[in-house]
């Protein structure tokens, strides 16, 4: 295909992936040459790595039976009567939670599975576990049905340092069978009070997030891959 123009290619032009694409700008002077072969690999990956969707704690429950949400607190400030930046904090013992919603990127490798974690901070020098908890249900977009909930749980011991930046990564979920996009998951973010959750004082949760493996740029058509 040496000298034809992208514009000039038809359904039947046979194009090979060692093949080179010279692109030019409007004085007919080439800025970049790439094959084909690269260019499909950067659209579609040949390989699969990981990334995040990192879910802000926004929302929070009304009272109700067992429990109600955290409360929004000063978090850090500037030491000399700035307002600061507020995180919700969970204190010992009581029950607190928030709820959220969370969509699948289009980029997810269909089917492997997701990695829960929370991102939280102790408020103070003491020691002891945390336990940090998340039910949720899920459902596949269109053929789905929103079930029973899954409740994973993961005990962290808490530095003994304050404010320090830590994580808690749960037990990862099976996502085998789901095979469309525009999965959905709603979830309930809490701590866990009583035994094994020794840590005396408050706890600031940062974000829930969720690792999941990519093979894709996103999907082919608007609601499928």
């Amino acid at each position: 295909m040496s000298g034809t123009k992208i514009s000039e290619l038809t359904a039947l032009t046979i194009v090979a992936e060692g093949d080179t694409l010279a692109i030019v700008d409007i004085s007919g002077s080439i800025t970049r040459k790439v094959t084909v072969g690269d260019l499909l690999t950067t659209q579609h990956p040949s390989y699969v790595v990981w990334n995040d969707v990192v879910v802000p704690l926004v929302g929070r429950a009304q009272p109700g039976a067992g429990g109600d949400g955290p409360t929004l607190k000063v978090f850090r400030d500037d030491d000399a009567g700035s307002e600061g930046v507020h995180q919700w904090a969970w204190p010992a013992g009581a029950d607190k939670w928030l709820h959220f919603t969370m969509e699948i990127p289009h980029d997810w490798l269909l089917e492997s599975e997701l990695r829960p974690h929370v991102h939280w901070s102790p408020s103070s020098a003491g020691s002891g576990n945390v336990v940090w908890a998340l039910e949720y249900s899920m459902a596949e977009f269109e053929t789905g049905t929103f079930g029973n909930t899954t409740t994973l749980a993961v005990t962290v011991a808490a530095t003994e340092t304050a404010f320090d930046h830590l994580d808690a990564h749960m037990s990862a979920i099976t996502m085998t069978g789901l095979t469309g996009v525009s999965t959905v998951l709603c979830g309930r973010i809490y701590r866990d009070m009583g035994s094994p959750d020794t840590y005396p004082d408050e706890v600031f949760g940062l974000n829930v997030g969720f690792h999941y493996q990519v093979d894709s740029l996103g999907s082919d058509e608007d609601e499928s891959k």
